[in-house]
């Protein structure tokens, strides 16, 4: 009899633990697994089954799925501390595009199980916006729900409330004349819908902007980026729904997610409260399975099986600690050897958390770097000025420490001296560019070009192979400003265009698109962009940080520029580096020839170096070994020509870099002694 008593409780006990874990399919330790120390706490979402919010607490020990409340729920939203929930019911969204017949009521509630819930008025997507002003909270939602194209009827409004009680404070106030559905960015500046048609608003200017080229997309929700610079970023499913994307105001994309293996679609993607992750559903088998996302490197996982909508997770939000940024964490700077000083760089200092600045200070500058501080109250400017000197060719770095009271934080400087090809376009004039389309001017010391139609302008040598080709790119106009590399002619090179990230070939004046980065890009603004080019390994950088990486073997050599499409850039500060020369008999630079004879040579007492177009006086040639070492060797002019002498004797044979320093850069030749 007690057997079976304590069978008869160890099955119940076994039901019970089926029936809680409900849907639930993933375990803590598999959750630990994919998100690691970020610590996810707590899910929401619908089941479409009776209509009710249901949430998991990724906290607990065991995962299991509770019922909220027993008021039906669209779109449940939990709040930024992670203690409440803000959803709709009514007839709402989902029945016509008849607004004024559509109803929507508004609710408030805990985040627990089987909790009241607070009426709070008519409306439809309610969504939490914390002020940073003061930390008063708000419900920013819209006024009429109905499926109809931008613009879309009714008005976006913010309302505020007591976080604990949710009563309303003072009167509701009208942010847009149009009803957008995702929520209010962590600055107060921008709103996003989609349905049918994605727009970003920018209350600030006021500006509204169409993304996704114009398509069909819907289920839009804002950026919860703490950064400003992310906060102009909305998260939309696309059409067809095997992806989702996050995109700038810009129309810039920077991430889209595609639907997990074996799932027919994506469904109702919601950004979380941290700008790393996401939430969604996926349909299999005709249901909806909820799946948690981490965007940067779109990580995938199961959560709940079953028919589901909406979900939306909530991450633990860590104090602001009083602390200080540096932007950017460190500097290059680039010259060759005798040269002009580069342009002064900066790194602004921000207080954070209540840190102040007061009492702030560099170490570590000295020698051929100098620091100045400039600015007040929370936020200082450091300019950086690099002074070069009798500095001799080679690779150069300092440690800047920056303290303010007890806070120390540290940037690096490096500086590469080297001999390259180069043009800062401070002279005036373009020597030295082709252009294949479009009307290129020097202007204040920068290359620009007219913004009507495709552009192009190069230069350089169109044997160069593996290269390090650097410059300052400020997009002034239109969203498609270039760099080009590997030029062959007009029709023939790669490209990597700014605003969208993205890098192309152009063959025969036909484009293909080779891959997508994360770079993201803003008119008005300058950005130093690094292509470092080995073999068909295609490396870019965007103010120090990787932004693309792919390989392609279609050019294996060329030269080097800046283009556009039916927009307008400023180009400055061009800088090529690691180039070992060329193979044949004459090297040409834009206007300028460099001819060394005889190559390969026996008689090392005899050799001529003409440089044809460019006037001698300004000329001086040195002579370096295979691995960089300068030699002692001697070049003198001839009378009345372009010409000069040189006398290698003493060397044994081997392959010798003659470098030729002339207007905007250097020549380089590969010099062969044989015996």
């Amino acid at each position: 009899m007690r057997m079976k008593r304590l069978l008869t409780l160890l099955g119940s006990l076994l039901l019970f633990s089926f029936i809680t874990r409900g849907a639930v399919v993933i375990t803590k330790t598999q959750l630990n697994a994919v998100f690691g120390s970020d610590g996810l706490g707590k899910i929401v979402y619908t089941k479409k089954a009776d209509g009710y919010a249901y949430f998991i607490d990724f906290s607990a020990s065991i995962l299991t799925e509770k019922k909220l409340c027993s008021v039906e729920a669209h779109s449940p939203m939990i709040s930024p501390d992670g203690k409440s929930v803000a959803f709709w019911a009514g007839t709402g969204i989902s029945s016509g595009s008849d607004c004024n017949t559509n109803t929507g009521t508004m609710y408030l509630c805990q985040l627990k199980e089987n909790a009241s819930t607070v009426s709070f008025g008519p409306g439809f997507n309610p969504r939490w916006w914390t002020d940073p002003a003061n930390g008063n909270t708000y419900i920013v939602y819209h006024t009429k729900g109905c499926k109809v194209n931008y613009p879309q009827p009714g008005e976006t409004r913010k309302q505020q409330i007591n976080p604990t009680t949710y009563a309303k404070i003072g009167s509701s106030v009208r942010l847009l004349d149009k009803s957008f559905n995702g929520g209010l960015s962590k600055n107060g500046r921008y709103l996003c819908t989609a349905y049918n048609k994605v727009y970003i608003y920018d209350l600030a200017s006021p500006a509204n902007y169409n993304l996704y080229g114009g398509g069909q997309a819907c289920n839009a929700s804002i950026s919860p980026a703490d950064d400003p610079a992310k906060q102009d970023r909305m998260m939309h499913l696309n059409l067809p729904h095997t992806t989702f994307s996050v995109r700038n105001h810009t129309d810039t994309k920077i991430w889209e997610i595609t639907n997990p293996p074996g799932t027919d679609e994506w469904q109702t993607p919601e950004w979380s409260t941290h700008e790393n992750y996401c939430s969604a559903t996926a349909k299999k088998d005709g249901t909806y399975d909820v799946y948690l996302v981490r965007m940067s490197d779109k990580k995938i996982c199961k959560v709940v099986t079953g028919d589901y909508s909406v979900p939306h997770v909530w991450v633990p939000g860590t104090p602001s600690q009083p602390d200080m940024n540096l932007s950017p964490a460190g500097l290059e700077f680039f010259a060759q050897p005798g040269g002009g000083d580069p342009n002064d760089q900066t790194v602004t200092v921000t207080a954070v958390g209540g840190h102040s600045l007061t009492g702030l200070n560099v170490t570590g500058d000295g020698g051929w770097l100098g620091v100045s501080i400039s600015g007040s109250g929370d936020s200082r400017t450091l300019t950086n000025q690099v002074t070069i000197g009798s500095l001799a060719e080679g690779n150069y770095s300092k440690t800047v420490t920056v303290t303010a009271g007890t806070l120390s934080k540290d940037y690096r400087v490096t500086l590469t001296v080297s001999t390259g090809w180069s043009d800062t376009f401070n002279d005036g004039d373009a020597t030295g560019w082709q252009t294949g389309g479009g009307n290129w001017t020097v202007t204040g010391g920068q290359y620009q070009n007219s913004s009507s139609g495709r552009t192009e302008s190069f230069g350089g040598d169109a044997n160069w192979t593996d290269i390090t080709y650097e410059c300052d790119i400020t997009p002034v106009t239109g969203t498609d400003v270039w760099v080009i590399f590997r030029v062959q002619d007009a029709s023939n090179y790669y490209l990597y265009t700014l605003q969208s990230s993205k890098l192309y070939k152009l063959v025969n004046g036909s484009y293909t698109q080779l891959a997508s980065g994360s770079g993201s890009y803003s008119t008005g603004t300058q950005y130093h962009i690094k292509v470092v080019l080995q073999g068909p390994s295609i490396t870019i950088y965007a103010d120090g940080t990787e932004v693309l990486q792919y390989s392609d073997g279609t050019f294996s050599k060329g030269m080097v520029g800046f283009g556009s499409n039916n927009a307008q850039g400023k180009f400055d500060n061009v800088l090529v580096t690691g180039f070992t020369g060329i193979l044949d008999d004459g090297y040409k630079n834009g206007d300028f020839k460099l001819v060394v004879s005889p190559c390969p040579m026996t008689d090392v007492s005899g050799m001529t170096i003409r440089i044809e177009g460019h006037p001698v006086q300004n000329t001086d040639i040195q002579l370096f070994e295979s691995d960089g070492d300068r030699l002692p060797a001697r070049f003198e002019r001839a009378a009345g020509i372009n010409e000069y002498y040189g006398n290698l004797k003493g060397l044994p044979a081997g392959v010798y870099l003659l470098k030729v320093y002339i207007k905007n850069g250097g020549l380089n030749r590969k010099v062969v002694i044989t015996r």
